[in-house]
């Protein structure tokens, strides 16, 4: 899950995701937000620019 969300926050587009996690499907991508939204509940959270 953790490696699914990083690849989400890293990459540009599904496309290159899928490239090299060819594995991965478009359910396994909901699922990890899902979850991640989920355990976030209504807590903000603070995320760095890039620079």
């Amino acid at each position: 899950m953790r490696r699914v969300l990083e690849a989400l926050s890293t990459y540009d587009s599904r496309e290159e995701i899928r490239a090299d996690y060819p594995d991965l499907e478009d359910e396994d991508i909901r699922q990890a937000l899902a979850y991640a939204a989920a355990m976030l509940a209504d807590e903000t959270v603070d995320v760095p620019t890039m620079s």
